[in-house]
Parts: structure tokens; C-alpha cells; sequence
């Protein structure tokens, strides 16, 4: 007997944005014809083919079933009409997204589901308050450290959910959208001293609730 085909892991993202173009027609056939047991192929397919403003890289994963359904906590404006989306991928399979405001709203959500792997991704623009997104204003204000640790932190609902699932971590600067790399990476840093023991590029480093 073949080797049974596991599910696609599904993604929680907090972000600004909330990142879901859809790939069109043209773009369908090439991510159908994408190898991605090739890693050279498919990280040149996505410097050279996905969009540079990094908005369609979830649906286009979804639509290849590298994802199966998606969460996006984010603070844009969003058409509560359409508030959550069916995706059917190159396979027929159904995927959905499911959009919320707050990690709260997110968790009371989550909880009550029988999901059991993830994958995390954080954009860093998600912890401002204003940025380049909001009326083209040239000043970025921010979230509060107090407030963005206390949205991290390994012991609140929502990170420890996340925490017993996690398979997989990703962190978008968003330089453009936080002040420039400086501010970004004030902002990289709470979350590294919040999440881990040290340096993230450190062998001896770890998640820091493991240690708890």
C-alpha cells in the first residue's frame, strides 16, 4: 500500500494586512505545473512569480495544498460581508479562511476545534497602531510593549493554544510598514525575548515556556 497523504497544516497569521489575493488564471497553471519537492524551483518561483508586495503567497500556498485552512488575526479594514472565504485548490479540496480582529476572538474560536498542527506567522506590522496602510500618514505609532507581550507571551490563552500545536514559525519584518528595519527590529527583539531564551540564531536557544 502507497503511503497515506497527510492533511496540509493549517496557518494562524497575525497582521496587518490580510494578504489573501487570489492567484489568477495564468498563475493557476504554473503553481499546478510547480515541483516543490524541488526547493531551488519553488523558492525562485516565489522571488520571481509571486507578487513583491508578499499579498498572495497564502492563497497561492493554499491553492497548491502546501496550507489547509487559514486564520488571519488583522487590523485592516475589512467588508464584513465577506468576512470568511472558500478556497478550492488545484485538487478540488475545499479550503477555508477565517478572519478575526483580536487574539481573543481568535482563541474563543480556535478552543472549541479539534485542530492539532500549525504553522505561526507574525508580521511585524500588526503591532502598530498606524502605519503607511492608514490614510498615507508619514508617522508610525505603536502597540505598547507591555500590550505586545502580553499578546505573545508563551502563558496567555491564545500563544499557549498555539504553542501545543506549533510545527512551524515564521516573522515578517515589514520594514515599510513599521517605521523602517530599526523600528522593525525593536520590534523583532520584544518578541524574541518574549518567546525565547535567547538569541534565536544561538544553538543552546530554545522556546522559553519549554523551560518553564
Amino acid at each position: 500500500m502507497g503511503k497515506k497523504q497527510q492533511s496540509p497544516i493549517d496557518l494562524v497569521t497575525l497582521d496587518w494586512h490580510q494578504d489573501l489575493v487570489y492567484p489568477e488564471d495564468c498563475q493557476k497553471e504554473e503553481l499546478k505545473a510547480l515541483n516543490i519537492e524541488n526547493t531551488f524551483e519553488t523558492s525562485f518561483y516565489a522571488w520571481a512569480r509571486l507578487s513583491t508586495l508578499n499579498d498572495d503567497h497564502i492563497v497561492a500556498a493554499m491553492y497548491k495544498n502546501i496550507i489547509g485552512n487559514v486564520y488571519v488575526i488583522c487590523k485592516q479594514d475589512m467588508d464584513r460581508r465577506g468576512y470568511d472565504e472558500n478556497i478550492i485548490d488545484m485538487s478540488g479540496n475545499i479550503h477555508f479562511i477565517k478572519k478575526f480582529t483580536t487574539t481573543y476572538e481568535a482563541y474563543d474560536y480556535l478552543m472549541n476545534t479539534k485542530i492539532d498542527k500549525v504553522f505561526l506567522d507574525i508580521d511585524l506590522d500588526f503591532f502598530t497602531i498606524e502605519n503607511l496602510s492608514t490614510n498615507c500618514i508619514q508617522k508610525t505609532t505603536f502597540v505598547k510593549e507591555a500590550e505586545i507581550k502580553q499578546i505573545i507571551d508563551s502563558q496567555s490563552q491564545f500563544m499557549w493554544w498555539i504553542l501545543q500545536r506549533i510545527k512551524g514559525f515564521t516573522i515578517a519584518f515589514e520594514p515599510e510598514f513599521t517605521g523602517g528595519y530599526a523600528k522593525s527590529m525593536r520590534l523583532f527583539s520584544i518578541i524574541e525575548k518574549t518567546l525565547f531564551t535567547g538569541s534565536v540564531f544561538r544553538n543552546t536557544t530554545t522556546w522559553r515556556h519549554l523551560k518553564n
